[in-house]
C-alpha cells in the first residue's frame, strides 16, 4: 500500500482475539504493510460490562473503539485516516485494485470512503474492476471494517459520536446505535460531505466469531465452536 495514502492506519483489536491480531497482520503484509510500520496504530478495543442505552455490548464496544480512533487522528492533527477492523482482508484477485484505488483517492475530495461495506441501495457497476463511485449522503452503509475519513470530517464526525453517547436510546435526533449506524446518519445530517464507495469492494471481512453481535449457540459449545473455527479458515483460504 503506498506509504503516502494515509496519515495512519487504526487496527482494533481484542486483547483476547490474538487469532484475529496475527489474521490482520498477515493481510497487512499482503499489501506491502509491515508490522514495525510506524503508521499502523493498534487500538486496544473495548469489551464494555454491560450495553447501557446500545443494542449490544459488543456494538456499544465497536462504537466506543472507533470513536478512540476518531479521538486519536484529532489529537494527533492526522488528515487523512483508515479504520481497519481486525476481521478485514483483501481478496488476492483484487489486490492490484487496491494499489490503483488507493492512488486515486489521494487526488479526489471526499470526507468518507468505504473500501468495504454493503450499501442499502443496489449499486452496480458495468465492470469487473474495482471503480471509486459517490453515492448520496441518504444512501445508508452497513459495516464498518474498513473506512476511511479525511479533513475536516475526522473531527466532525468524532464530534458527533460523542453527542450521540450523551443521548438515551432512541433519542429523536440519534441516539445510542451501532457505529456503522452513526456515520450514515453523520452522512445524512452532513450533506455536502462527499462520500466515496468502491465497488466492487476490495477490503472483505474474514469469516470468523463475531465480537459485535450476541454469540450464536455453536459459538459458546466448546467442541463446537472448534469445529467451526476450523470451516471459517476453510472458506476464509478459498475466499482469497
Amino acid at each position: 500500500m503506498d506509504r503516502q495514502a494515509f496519515d495512519a492506519i487504526y487496527l482494533i483489536n481484542l486483547p483476547e482475539r490474538a487469532d484475529r491480531k496475527r489474521e490482520l497482520e498477515h493481510e497487512l503484509r499482503s499489501v506491502g504493510l509491515q508490522t514495525d510500520d510506524p503508521r499502523l496504530v493498534w487500538i486496544r478495543a473495548v469489551r464494555p460490562l454491560e450495553a447501557g442505552e446500545f443494542p449490544s455490548i459488543g456494538a456499544r464496544g465497536c462504537f466506543l473503539s472507533h470513536l478512540t480512533c476518531l479521538q486519536s487522528a484529532f489529537e494527533r492533527g492526522h488528515k487523512r485516516i483508515l479504520i481497519l477492523e481486525d476481521d478485514a482482508c483483501f481478496p488476492r484477485l483484487r489486490l492490484n485494485e487496491l494499489k490503483r484505488v488507493i492512488e486515486k483517492l489521494k487526488g479526489l475530495d471526499w470526507a468518507i470512503w468505504y473500501g468495504g461495506g454493503s450499501m442499502l441501495l443496489d449499486l452496480s457497476v458495468g465492470s469487473d474492476n474495482s471503480e471509486i463511485i459517490p453515492i448520496d449522503h441518504t444512501v445508508g452503509v452497513q459495516t464498518s471494517h474498513c473506512v476511511a475519513f479525511q479533513g475536516n470530517a475526522i473531527g466532525s464526525v468524532r464530534d458527533f459520536l460523542e453527542l450521540i453517547l450523551t443521548r438515551p436510546g432512541g433519542h429523536p435526533e440519534a441516539g445510542p446505535m451501532h457505529v456503522d449506524g452513526a456515520y450514515s446518519t453523520w452522512r445524512a445530517l452532513n450533506p455536502t460531505a462527499i462520500t466515496l464507495v468502491t465497488l466492487p469492494p476490495i477490503c472483505a471481512q474474514r469469516s470468523s466469531q463475531s465480537d459485535v453481535a450476541i454469540p450464536r449457540w455453536f459459538d459458546k459449545t466448546p467442541l463446537v465452536r472448534r469445529g467451526v473455527a476450523a470451516l471459517r479458515r476453510l472458506r476464509n483460504h478459498f475466499n482469497r
